[in-house]
């Protein structure tokens, strides 16, 4: 039953007719697809990717499967104006590693880091308070440094993070912001240099009475 809606919103979509998910339920189970590896096919999954981005509409998202290895992480977010002002129905593109520091299934193998096939990730939208909510784990750093003069540099975890609105600048640091966090160990002085010269928020982690580490981000976005 899913494959046969798979296929359906394919076709409509390579048509170019006006593709809508028929309910909640179906635009979840898509998601849960990618999350889950049923669909690995990469050009599919960018093609799925956009389309639940199109008609992105929850508040509240969890962007890993049941048994996801790594530390429950809630990250609770604030979208407003240079006024403080909250910005509703802005959307939030997400994206991050898993607990190994790999993006795409085949990373491992191929020594890839797919970021734009990335698995674990997600699009939602803010509330009338400007609040969004999305459930994950903290990221594992990459496995492989990178090589520099000074000797190997290891990337911080981090968590991939847009957010657009109408009449507002993207936000999105220089490519897509990094969210670190100040309690990794990877976050030597040349780390900390970099988020500061680049904008890169640094979150600071904190443990619910339950265990869960929880992060607060509040941004602003500028008119545009």
């Amino acid at each position: 039953m899913f494959v046969m809606l798979v296929s359906s919103l394919f076709i409509q979509s390579a048509q170019g007719q006006s593709t809508q998910y028929q309910s909640e339920l179906d635009w979840t189970a898509k998601h849960q697809a990618i999350l889950n590896g049923d669909a690995k096919n990469r050009d599919q999954n960018l093609r799925s990717k956009a389309l639940l981005k199109e008609h992105a509409r929850l508040t509240e998202l969890r962007i890993v499967p049941d048994g996801e290895p790594g530390e429950p992480l809630k990250l609770i977010g604030r979208v407003q104006d240079p006024n403080g002002l909250p910005i509703e129905d802005a959307i939030v593109s997400i994206f991050q590693a898993d607990t190994g520091g790999f993006y795409a299934w085949d990373d491992a193998k191929n020594g890839t880091m797919d970021e734009p096939n990335a698995r674990l990730f997600g699009f939602v939208r803010t509330d009338s308070k400007g609040v969004f909510v999305i459930y994950t784990i903290r990221p594992g750093g990459y496995p492989r440094p990178l090589k520099s003069k000074t000797g190997d540099l290891w990337i911080p975890s981090h968590i991939h993070l847009t957010v657009e609105a109408p009449g507002f600048q993207t936000h999105q640091c220089a490519s897509t912001c990094q969210l670190v966090f100040s309690d990794d160990a990877r976050m030597t002085p040349y780390w900390q240099k970099w988020a500061k010269n680049g904008g890169q928020p640094i979150l600071t982690p904190k443990r619910s009475p339950s265990g869960e580490w929880f992060c607060y981000y509040e941004i602003t976005l500028m008119p545009g």
